[in-house]
């Protein structure tokens, strides 16, 4: 693929030169396979993700390279001295914990 300068105009443009609807369709696919599998054998919440949550997802653990917390848990804190309510209002931290636990981009069976 070729970028020109004019696409380079905002964030979002720069993101989608990288991850494309194609790249992102195929990590909720192998997002959802993968968490069919291991499921079975975890106490894991899982409700089938979509492009729009994989896409929220991703822009979290973007917004993590600007705002340092301690642990995962910490970006969803309430308490007044700590809280990001940013974190929350996209996603909530039992939905973002699912997520990155099962986030996969391959199908292992074809390993």
């Amino acid at each position: 693929m070729k970028a020109t300068v004019a696409d380079w105009t905002d964030a979002y443009s720069i993101f989608c030169i990288f991850f494309t609807t194609t790249l992102i369709e195929m990590i909720v696919q192998e997002t959802n396979r993968y968490a069919d599998e291991m499921l079975p054998r975890t106490k894991t919440l899982w409700a089938r993700m979509s492009v729009d949550d994989i896409m929220c997802f991703l822009a979290l653990l973007l917004m993590m390279g600007n705002i340092r917390k301690p642990t995962l848990k910490s970006y969803s804190s309430t308490e007044a001295l700590s809280a990001t309510p940013f974190f929350s209002m996209i996603m909530s931290r039992n939905q973002f914990l699912a997520i990155n636990k099962c986030f996969h981009f391959v199908n292992n069976s074809v390993l």
